[in-house]
């Protein structure tokens, strides 16, 4: 069984599936009844809304995001 995650605004996570896989930045919005969360990453040198399901991500505190 998958371990349950929990998120908050500000803390930096990484992208582990999709295109965006690798990608790391900050956590923007949270829907926990949904399981969904916003986060903010650098695409093309701009800050960039990402939606993403509480799965396809991982928390990240070892990295900094400027």
């Amino acid at each position: 069984m998958e371990e349950e995650q929990s998120f908050t605004p500000g803390e930096i996570v990484e992208i582990i599936h999709g295109p965006f896989a690798k990608l790391t930045g900050k956590v923007r919005d949270v829907d926990n009844d949904n399981r969904m969360l916003v986060m903010i990453v650098e695409i093309f040198g701009r800050d960039t809304p990402v939606e993403l399901k509480f799965r396809e991500v991982k928390k990240r505190p070892d990295i900094n995001w400027r």
